[in-house]
Formats: structure tokens, C-alpha cells, sequence
């Protein structure tokens, strides 16, 4: 059978009863990330949380930008089985599609927060070289031993990694070539896609950034309006 680009078996989406989304990836904080379609270099974001009434939002339909590409599955918390058709690899343009940890924050001041932080000065860099031990890590260049021909350096001599959030794409384990340094940052402008990343204005980052709490695990989902249906279906979501 042929699929076409992130088109989904049917069957393999089918479950006997749907189930919470919360229980089934122990979060109570939802990045929501959807586009029109798999080419689309923009979408929009909404955040909500669960409490004991159920999902509320608190932030919805934010614009934003993704890769100049549009999106393909990647590595993430989802089943593997979703992974049908097009895959994000390095340098693809393409933001991951799927379901992700949201697991720190960078910037280049100072930021009050409940998530980790980091700094980005002149030695922080994420690593984007596929042969490099350090590949799709950020690290530190005088805490390492360099091994690594291309980096990405996180304090930028532009304003979009001022603030940032690191998306646990391609983790545990991580997989040499199959995309690398996904982040949540400024857009350079609207409708400018990104490398692979989801970007938007400073003041919606900044709401978005204030109210992520590690406590509870917040979550991204991100994919074409179409997939997501079926996951809203699936997991019981609003």
C-alpha cells in the first residue's frame, strides 16, 4: 500500500476506548500547535490546563511560524506507528510532528521561571553535527571536549533566542541525522518559516514561557489540523 506524506492508517489509530490524554502522558499543561496542512509554514498555538473540572484554556490561537517546509513526523512520546510517510531528518526544513516534552528554557538575561533555565552566552551551543557524541544537546564549549564540525550557537546577534523553550524531539535515544534542536522562540517576522523550529511574537512567548510549570509536565502537540482531529478524538480532548 502507498501512502502519501503523513497520511495515517486508519487502523492503526483505532483504540477499543479512548483514552485521557493527562493519564495517558501524565501532563497537565498542553501546548496545542496545529497548521492547515503538511506544507504549511504557519499555524497557530493554544495552551491549557487540566484541573480537576477538566482542560480549560488560557491562551488560544496564537500565531506562529514553523519550518519554511511545513512539518513531518518525528521522534517523540507518540506510538512509533503514527510515523507513516514523510520523516523529519537534519536540515529538512520541517518542524516535528507529533507529541513532545517541553523540558527547559534559555535566554539571554535573566528569567523567572519555574522551569530550568539557561543562560545562552558566547559558549553555549546545540549541536547539529550527526557524528558529534554531543548530536541535538546543548552544551557548553569549555565544559566538553569539541567534537563536532557544525553547532548552533544559542546567543545569536539577533533577538530570536532572547527567549526560548527546548522540545525534547529526538531524545532517549537519540538518533543520529533524524533532526536536532527544536526549540519554541521569536519569529524573525510574521510568516517567516524557521530551520524546523515554532516561533511567534516576544509577548506571546513571554505568556506562554511565565505559566510552564515542570510540576506538571507540560506537553506539545504538534501537527496538520487534520491529524490532530483524530488525537482530539482519541485522548478525550476538548
Amino acid at each position: 500500500m502507498k501512502f502519501l506524506p503523513g497520511l495515517l492508517c486508519a487502523a492503526l489509530w483505532a483504540l477499543p476506548q479512548p483514552r485521557p490524554f493527562e493519564a495517558a502522558f501524565r501532563t497537565r499543561q498542553l501546548v496545542m500547535v496545529t497548521a492547515s496542512d503538511w506544507n504549511a509554514p504557519t499555524g497557530k498555538l493554544s495552551f491549557y490546563e487540566h484541573t480537576e473540572n477538566g482542560w480549560r484554556f488560557l491562551l488560544k490561537d496564537i500565531p506562529v511560524t514553523l519550518g519554511k517546509k511545513g512539518m513531518a513526523w518525528g521522534k517523540g512520546l507518540h506510538p512509533a506507528e503514527w510515523n507513516v510517510g514523510t520523516q523529519k531528518r537534519e536540515g529538512d526544513g520541517k518542524s516535528p510532528a507529533g507529541i513532545f516534552r517541553i523540558t527547559s528554557l534559555f535566554g539571554y538575561g535573566d528569567f523567572d521561571s519555574k522551569m530550568p533555565y539557561q543562560k545562552a552566552d558566547s559558549t553555549l551551543y546545540c549541536v547539529d553535527d550527526a557524528a558529534s557524541v554531543h548530536y541535538n544537546r546543548l552544551v557548553r564549549s569549555g565544559e566538553v571536549t569539541k567534537d563536532w564540525e557544525s553547532a548552533e550557537t544559542m546567543r545569536r546577534n539577533d533577538h530570536q533566542y532572547k527567549l526560548g523553550a527546548v522540545v525534547a524531539y529526538n531524545t532517549e535515544p537519540v538518533m543520529p541525522g533524524a533532526g536536532s534542536c527544536i526549540f519554541l522562540h521569536i519569529w524573525r517576522s510574521p510568516g517567516s518559516g524557521t530551520a524546523g523550529c515554532t516561533a511567534m511574537t516576544e509577548v506571546n512567548l513571554l505568556s506562554l514561557l511565565r505559566v510552564l510549570d515542570p510540576a506538571k509536565n507540560p506537553t506539545l502537540i504538534q501537527m496538520p489540523e487534520a491529524e490532530w482531529q483524530k488525537v482530539r478524538s482519541r485522548y478525550l480532548l476538548p
